[in-house]
C-alpha cells in the first residue's frame, strides 16, 4: 500500500539540494503532484499528531479490504 502523506506546510532541508528553499520545494512538489496522485493508493492529511495519522492511515486501508 502506498501512502500519500499530505501536508499544508513545505520544509526546505539545506541537507537536501532539490529542496534547498520554499520556492525550489514547491516547484518540486507541483512537478511531482501527479505522480504522487496516480501512484497512491490512499492519501492522508498529514497536519496533527503522529497518532492521528497513523489512525487515519489505520482506517484507509481498513475500508480497502
Amino acid at each position: 500500500v502506498i501512502v500519500w502523506l499530505q501536508r499544508n506546510s513545505l520544509f526546505p532541508s539545506s541537507d537536501r539540494p532539490l529542496s534547498a528553499d520554499e520556492a525550489s520545494l514547491k516547484k518540486l512538489y507541483e512537478q511531482r503532484r501527479g505522480l504522487y496522485e496516480m501512484y497512491s493508493d490512499i492519501q492522508v492529511e498529514n497536519n496533527g499528531t503522529l497518532e492521528d495519522t497513523a489512525e487515519q492511515i489505520l482506517k484507509k486501508i481498513g475500508e480497502r479490504k
